[in-house]
């Protein structure tokens, strides 16, 4: 979304007739021969409020860090359209984040209109299911490499097909472009372009295997930037240590999944390289692997659930200037090395938190190419029938040092309570604190960073 683009009012009408027309035709209702169409509309209507004393993925934290408020909304509404048993749509349309006063948008009169998922579902039995068009992709390890949840969708084609009771197999063949564009304040990456292939099988839902391969074209998965560009010094950005002219390079990842009973656990390996000068072989390989166990334990006829998760990557010790032990993932997060921003987290000022999704520093199992361990725990507990409560704690670090020399990253606490308004209406309030290690310090001779504070409200409808 352009933010900060002015519209006139006629441009504004001439969008609103495109998307009308648009979700008319999904629907199916654009004459009599389509009458007999299933239509389902859906949608994710909110205004949120957050109050911080950091930025969204900041780089560093100083000892004196200024806070910053912002209320913003967002509206998502979908068509899920079925024409026969095994022949359907979907179209979701997305206005915002809208920033209230943001007068760049000429708020409230002006709206961007953005088209976030549409695709074709076609279905036999014998054959399996095919959906093509732009489409939501996650990895089958909750999200640690890529997230549709967290708007990793892009165009391409999944099959799947089920036998028997148990096995499910699913393919996709995903086309990922980058087109150049950076937020303030980042290198300016230059236009990449990648394909994705992925391959999931699961035996019922205690084991699964999934093999996932990246071509990169063009400097999607390393980020070639502008070697012009006045941030190409800073080591916070680029990909492996260095700003490139070009940055082709393959990526795959090999993993295997399992849940008993209460555990759950995954282990990924991961190895690729870029080729930096495009003379058609790489100048830079690596090989790092992940890992996670967690528990989940129902407490009380389930009204409480107490949650564990320890995850470890590897990282990059800075010790060879052709190769590294780094772990990486499939998204870019802000194209700043930082990795994907998935809801894998319990936590929610470090990382992405689903019910929130406010301001977070971008914490990942990439994480900036050096690796995290972490540990954390969750109590999500139900106070009668209309509230909940979320408490959760984490302690992390990078597994190599950062640049300054500190591992560090802090320990964070996050408190939560949902309440239930009305039927798909909720209210959310909540805060987390970061007591934040010296992994954010600029260098490391400077004064203990600030800790992070996090105020944040939300009311939303769903239906």
């Amino acid at each position: 979304m352009a933010k900060g683009a002015s519209h006139h009012p006629g441009t504004v009408r001439r969008d609103a007739l495109k998307v009308l027309a648009a979700v008319v035709l999904a629907a199916g209702v654009s004459g009599p021969a389509r009458g007999e169409a299933d239509v389902t509309i859906g949608g994710q209507y909110r205004a949120m409020a957050n109050t911080s004393n950091f930025g969204w993925h900041a780089g560093t934290i100083t000892d004196d860090q200024a806070t910053e408020s912002f209320v913003n909304q967002r509206f998502r509404t979908w068509f899920n359209v079925k024409v026969e048993e095994n022949v359907g749509g979907y179209l979701e349309i997305e206005a915002g984040h809208n920033t209230w006063g943001d007068q760049g948008n000429e708020f409230p009169k002006a709206t961007t209109f953005e088209v976030r998922r549409a695709y074709l579902t076609y279905t036999e039995d014998e054959l399996g299911e095919f959906q093509v068009g732009i489409l939501p992709w996650s990895d089958a390890f909750g999200d640690v490499l890529a997230s549709g949840d967290h708007d990793f969708n892009f165009g391409g084609v999944t099959y799947s097909k089920t036998f028997g009771e148990a096995v499910r197999f699913k393919l996709a063949a995903l086309q990922i472009r980058e087109k150049g564009e950076s937020p303030p304040g980042t290198a300016l990456p230059l236009p990449g372009n990648s394909g994705l292939y992925a391959g999931d099988l699961d035996f019922g839902k205690r084991v699964g295997l999934g093999v996932y391969y990246m071509d990169d074209r063009g400097g999607y998965s390393y980020g070639a930037h502008d070697p012009t560009d006045p941030l190409a010094s800073d080591p916070s950005f680029g990909g492996p240590g260095a700003f490139y002219d070009v940055a082709n390079g393959t990526e795959i990842w090999v993993g295997a999944r399992a849940r008993l009973g209460i555990l759950d656990a995954f282990a990924i390996y991961n190895e690729g390289g870029v080729d930096t000068d495009g003379n058609g072989t790489n100048d830079w390989n690596h090989k790092g692997y992940a890992g996670k166990l967690g528990l989940l334990l129902p407490i009380g006829e389930e009204k409480a659930k107490l949650r564990l998760q320890a995850l470890y990557s590897t990282g990059n010790d800075g010790t060879s200037a052709t190769g590294s032990d780094e772990f990486r993932t499939i998204a870019q997060g802000m194209r700043d090395n930082f990795g994907a921003m998935g809801y894998w987290s319990m936590l929610g000022l470090t990382s992405p938190h689903g019910p929130s999704d406010v301001q977070d520093l971008g914490v990942s199992l990439q994480n900036r190419s050096l690796g995290l361990t972490t540990v954390q725990a969750s109590l999500e507990v139900s106070v009668g029938e209309s509230t909940g409560v979320y408490l959760a704690v984490g302690w992390l670090r990078s597994t190599e040092n950062n640049a300054n020399g500190e591992d560090d990253m802090g320990v964070e606490v996050l408190v939560e309570c949902r309440h239930k308004l009305g039927e798909g209406l909720g209210l959310e309030v909540g805060a987390a604190y970061l007591d934040t290690g010296d992994f954010y310090k600029v260098n490391a001779g400077d004064p203990d960073p600030d800790d992070l504070f996090e105020v944040f409200a939300r009311v939303q409808l769903e239906f």
